[in-house]
């Protein structure tokens, strides 16, 4: 059935370089493929991640300065009408409920959550996080990326369950090349890690345990960049393996490194959802992830990764060292990475926009 064509804004800070503006970029372009009249606002222009936001999908750069901010996105609202307005992590949140409560526009507001008050990269985007028990509740719904963080808000943050609804992220999972069997098993031994250098991410144990590994000549990569990646490439050093790891910067198109590992590790204390286990999978490759909630949810069969306790750099050491001897069947993780299209993700966004605006059309 084709979805009735509404118009709809999608708010956020910016593309920049993180996994839930790629997803926000990802989501604009396929509700715009799909017939709607889709309004992309930010509050500055980045471009990271502007090549996945489509030429067809209009976009709205907000005055400077979060109050400005606030007041320019009120006007939009008023001025476009829009049939619902949605809006993505933190502070964004937040300015967005208070936009809509001068434009009278509540009933058709949606909040989403793509991680924890800890995930917040400042202290303005924590306070908006901390908003929650308040925004959750005078916005028409609350969209969070995973089960556990729908638990999460509505345990810490109060969030109404009967306002919240878990659609997982859409991911980039088509790949010109996928793997087969022999090929993954001819590869060298490359371990790739992907995102942010900052505390939660918990790389210090990932490079404890690529220490450990009797893998010979095996490679550590690691694509992204934060504060920690100075203290990271001392502890390297110190572990007698900084010969052996390359810490790679962010990498806007990591798909090449993907096509060169045999296997992927995500050593996190938490992790919301985990939008690079898709794409490992998406790409054939056998994941090593700690147990937190989004890998919890998305690894749910053996053939797919090896799920370790946090913390347990001796786990995670044997997990590689067995993946790297025999990476598995990359066909069932291929398979696996096709429930999180960016399709499948807007269907279950229309399905949320309609009950809203069936709601606000009472």
């Amino acid at each position: 059935m084709n979805p009735i064509p509404r118009k709809i804004l999608l708010y956020t800070h910016a593309l920049t370089g993180g996994g839930a503006e790629r997803v926000w970029a990802l989501l604009a372009t396929e509700l715009s493929r799909r017939g709607h009249d889709v309004l992309f606002v930010s509050d500055f222009a980045a471009t990271e991640n502007s090549d996945f936001l489509s030429s067809t999908v209009r976009s709205v750069v907000l005055p400077k300065g979060h109050c400005n901010a606030v007041l320019g996105l009120s006007r939009l609202i008023k001025m476009e009408r829009p049939d619902v307005s949605v809006s993505a992590i933190g502070v964004s949140n937040f300015k967005h409920v208070l936009a809509a409560v001068f434009a009278f526009s509540l009933k058709r507001t949606i909040i989403s959550m793509h991680g924890y008050f800890s995930s917040e990269p400042g202290t303005v985007s924590r306070m908006g996080n901390a908003l929650t028990p308040i925004t959750g509740r005078i916005s028409a719904a609350t969209i969070c990326v995973s089960d556990g963080l729908v638990n999460y808000y509505a345990r810490t943050w109060l969030l109404p369950r009967t306002k919240a609804t878990r659609i997982y992220n859409p991911v980039v999972v088509a790949c010109t090349m996928t793997p087969t069997l022999t090929e993954l098993n001819a590869r060298a031994p490359v371990v790739l890690a992907v995102g942010r250098l900052v505390d939660y991410k918990n790389y210090p144990m990932l490079l404890h345990a690529f220490a450990k590994l009797n893998t010979k000549n095996a490679v550590l990569k690691i694509l992204g960049d934060g504060p920690d990646r100075a203290k990271l490439e001392e502890l390297a050093i110190e572990l007698n393996i900084a010969d052996r790891t390359a810490f790679l910067g962010y990498q806007s198109s990591p798909w090449e490194f993907y096509k060169q590992a045999k296997c992927f590790a995500l050593p996190s204390n938490s992790e919301s959802f985990g939008n690079v286990v898709i794409e490992a999978l998406a790409h054939g490759l056998p994941v090593i992830a700690t147990k937190c909630h989004g890998p919890l949810e998305i690894l749910t069969s053996p053939e797919l990764g090896t799920l370790v306790a946090r913390e347990d750099s001796d786990a995670m050491a044997l997990a590689l060292d067995a993946v790297l001897s025999d990476p598995g069947n990359p066909a069932a993780r291929i398979a696996h990475a096709q429930n999180f299209t960016s399709s499948k993700a807007a269907e279950a966004y229309e399905a949320v926009f309609e009950k809203v605006i069936a709601r606000a059309n009472v």
